[in-house]
């Protein structure tokens, strides 16, 4: 299977930083103290990594991919066709809704004979991509804790030639009504997402020092 949006970014550029302030000041006072709180990633992003995401609660930290129910390894998409029906994720659009703020999302064109340059998609003219995503509690060894994944959709014209699919995109001023009022679900899921930038990258952006933590 071909991962669709299987990384993405979160700069340490201070226009970034400062878009998403009031974010990660309240992940730094919720979680002071807390594990996660030192391993949240910046930089390019992973599958199984803490990163932060914006629930009804607020800003929280979550690990990107649902564990598989059979086997080793984590899901980290979810298809918005079938998410609303499926009993799988079916609860978690219901009442569990999230933005995930990032820089953009890494993309590789596939096919035969295809260079695998690596591409940024980015939102022009923005310093953050909210991707769309739906969390669920999971238990560990160390009690409950939070896993999200990223909704995914057709791809608009501005992805196709590189990809099939690309993920839910949030505007800003539409975060919070997407993570809670139900009535837009459909509507926010089932429409054209707004044109993206492609940007070569060779190599990758640098990956900030964890003891910088220069955006909290």
């Amino acid at each position: 299977m071909i991962l669709l949006c299987g990384r993405y970014y979160i700069p340490a550029d201070e226009a970034f930083i400062q878009e998403i302030r009031e974010i990660l000041e309240e992940i730094s006072m919720k979680y002071a103290g807390a594990p996660e709180r030192e391993q949240m990633k910046s930089g390019e992003v992973f599958p199984s990594n803490i990163v932060p995401i914006v629930a009804a609660t607020g800003a929280e930290l979550a690990t990107w991919g649902f564990p598989k129910t059979k086997g080793v390894g984590v899901v980290i998409n979810a298809r918005s066709e079938s998410a609303r029906t499926s009993f799988y994720w079916k609860d978690s659009v219901e009442e569990r809704r999230v933005a995930i703020p990032t820089g953009g999302f890494f993309e590789w064109p596939h096919g035969a004979n295809v260079p695998k340059q690596k591409y940024l998609f980015s939102l022009p003219g923005s310093a953050v991509l909210y991707l769309a995503g739906v969390f669920k509690f999971f238990e560990t060894d160390k009690g409950l804790k939070r896993r999200v994944v990223i909704l995914t959709t057709a791809a608009n014209a501005s992805v196709a030639p590189y990809h099939d699919r690309m993920p839910v995109l949030l505007m800003k001023d539409e975060t919070e009504a997407w993570i809670n009022d139900g009535r837009l679900t459909d509507a926010i899921l089932t429409r054209v997402p707004p044109e993206l930038t492609a940007v070569p990258v060779d190599p990758p952006p640098p990956i900030p020092d964890v003891e910088q933590m220069s955006m909290f």
